[in-house]
């Protein structure tokens, strides 16, 4: 399992949390069941999940890791009146490997 941030908020994925800047690695050698709970920063919320593609605005998932898994998380800020169409948020890319 590879869990990386990049803003907006936190990802736990079992035991590794992914935090600004910050890498964890976990290769499963069986099927695990594993939870995923998106945690947003102070000034962010959580907007949702793609899992493999899927869409899902659940900020806590169930997992079953028993093959290559690419979650994106997307935190959006709740500040942001601008108007510039950024929305100042942050998205968690992560592969998660059996």
């Amino acid at each position: 399992m590879e869990v990386s941030s990049d803003g907006g908020g936190v990802v736990q994925i079992g035991d590794a949390t992914a935090t600004d800047n910050h890498l964890f690695t976990k290769t499963y050698t069986e099927p695990t069941e594993v939870t995923m709970t998106a945690v947003p920063d102070e000034g962010y919320e959580f907007e949702y999940y793609l899992i493999n593609g899927s869409k899902n605005s659940d900020a806590i998932v169930p997992l079953k890791v028993d093959c290559v898994i690419s979650v994106e998380a997307r935190f959006k800020s709740t500040s942001d009146d601008t108007g510039s169409g950024d929305d100042g948020g942050g998205c968690f890319t992560r592969t998660i490997m059996r």
